[in-house]
């Protein structure tokens, strides 16, 4: 496994967090600000700064559910 490690002037969050897809890491991120907006799709995408058709594609994508 991969592993980030900081260079000096980084600002990691985790140094010591496993490298992720892509991918992954949208749909992390596309989820973390769903729920912070309570499923406001419309204010989740002005944040994305996506259309809402574009954020709508990628729910589907990543098969994102409210919890």
């Amino acid at each position: 496994s991969y592993f980030l490690r900081p260079r000096d002037g980084d600002e990691e969050e985790d140094p010591g967090s496993v490298m992720i897809p892509l991918d992954d890491m949208e749909a992390k991120h596309i989820r973390r600000v769903l729920n912070h907006v309570g499923w406001n799709k419309t204010r989740a995408a002005n944040i994305l700064k996506v259309s809402r058709p574009t954020l709508d594609r990628k729910i589907d994508k990543y098969l994102l559910k409210r919890e």
